[in-house]
C-alpha cells in the first residue's frame, strides 16, 4: 500500500530539496529586503508624547472641557439681603460673572452661567457694583479663567441695589441683565484687561 504524500514534504526527492532551499532563500531575502526598506526609509514615526505618566497632566489635550453647572460660586458670597438680579447668558459659550463693589473693590458674587441659560441671584445685600463677566471655553479652576476663547467685558453703568421704605413696606431692586447683545438693549459694556477682572 502506498502513501502519497505532497511533494514539499519528501526528504528524498531533489526536486523537493531545490523547492525547499528557494522558498527559505526567499524568506531570507524578504526579510532582509523589509529590514533593509524599513530601516533606510522611516515613513511613520512615533514619538512619545510624554515621557513620564507624571507629566500627562500637563497635556490640555487630555482634559475634558469643563462646564461649570450654572450657579456655581467661585467665591464665597459677601452680604446679604433682598435684593435680587437675572443674568441672561444667550451666548453659544459659557461666562461667568463677578459684582464688585465699587466703593471697596471688594467681590461680592462670583458665579457661572452656562451657555444658553440664565441665574437669579436672591439675596443681594444693598451696594452700588461694577459688574463684570467673562465668556468663554473651558473653564481652568486653578487659574479662574477660560482655557479658550476668553472675551472679559464690564457693563459702563455700576448697577445699584437698593432698599425703599414706603411706611411699613420695603422694596428691594429687582434687575434683569443679558451678557449678549439684544434688540433695544439699553446697557452699554466695555472690554477689560485680564488683570481687571
Amino acid at each position: 500500500m502506498m502513501f502519497e504524500r505532497p511533494l514539499l514534504k519528501s526528504a528524498t526527492s531533489p526536486t523537493s530539496l531545490r523547492l525547499r532551499i528557494f522558498a527559505v532563500a526567499g524568506l531570507c531575502g524578504l526579510a532582509a529586503t523589509l529590514s533593509a526598506v524599513t530601516s533606510a526609509h522611516q515613513v511613520v514615526g512615533y514619538r512619545s508624547l510624554s515621557p513620564s505618566l507624571r507629566d500627562l497632566k500637563k497635556l490640555s489635550a487630555l482634559h475634558m472641557p469643563v462646564s461649570l453647572p450654572t450657579g456655581t460660586e467661585l467665591a464665597p458670597p459677601i452680604g446679604n439681603g433682598y435684593s435680587q438680579i437675572t443674568v441672561k447668558n444667550g451666548n453659544p459659550v459659557d461666562a461667568v460673572f463677578k459684582l464688585v463693589d465699587a466703593a471697596s473693590g471688594e467681590t461680592l458674587r462670583f458665579m457661572a452661567v452656562q451657555a444658553n441659560d440664565q441665574l437669579t441671584v436672591d439675596d443681594l445685600g444693598t451696594c452700588t457694583c461694577d459688574l463684570r463677566f467673562a465668556t468663554g471655553v473651558n473653564w481652568d479652576a486653578e487659574e479662574q479663567r477660560f482655557r479658550y476663547g476668553m472675551a472679559i467685558s464690564a457693563f459702563s453703568e455700576p448697577v445699584e441695589f437698593a432698599v425703599k421704605r414706603e411706611g411699613n413696606t420695603e422694596y428691594w431692586t429687582t434687575l434683569e441683565v443679558t451678557l449678549h447683545p439684544v434688540v433695544d438693549g439699553n446697557a452699554q459694556t466695555e472690554p477689560l484687561d485680564e488683570s481687571e477682572f
